[in-house]
């Protein structure tokens, strides 16, 4: 919520097509972060087997969902629905990738530079060892 509420000042700078992107950019983010954490990342989604991964919001029915009555949620649940996809096909059956290719949009970018593979973390500890 932080980084949320930060990034608002910078709205200017939102990519046009955001709402286009947005749920790959997190899926592709989220697949970075399962390589580069997968020893303590995948045993937290391990833990959820069996579940449909919720991501419980009181305002944001779209990433998540919201109460609605005295006892269920609804909403989009994009988040948990990734996480539950990724925990699926990745997890589970142990099949850590060896890198996460760059998504196919335009100006898919970190500080004006495009963004290529990225690797385990283990990787860059191989080569910085060089």
């Amino acid at each position: 919520m932080k980084a949320k509420s930060i990034s608002r000042k910078y709205s200017e700078l939102q990519r046009q097509d955001w709402d286009t992107v947005r749920y790959s950019i997190m899926r592709w983010s989220l697949m970075v972060k399962l390589i580069q954490d997968w020893e303590e990342f995948a045993p937290l989604l391990l833990k959820t087997r069996g579940y449909q991964i919720v991501e419980y919001s009181v305002k944001d029915d779209d990433w998540g969902a919201i109460p609605y009555g005295t006892s269920n949620l609804k909403g989009k649940n994009v988040l948990g629905r990734l996480l539950t996809d990724i925990r699926d096909k990745f997890v589970i059956p142990a099949n850590k990738p060896q890198f996460i290719p760059p998504l196919q949009i335009s100006s898919f970018q970190l500080y004006g530079t495009n963004i290529g593979r990225v690797y385990p973390s283990e990787y860059y500890d191989d080569f910085l060892m060089d």
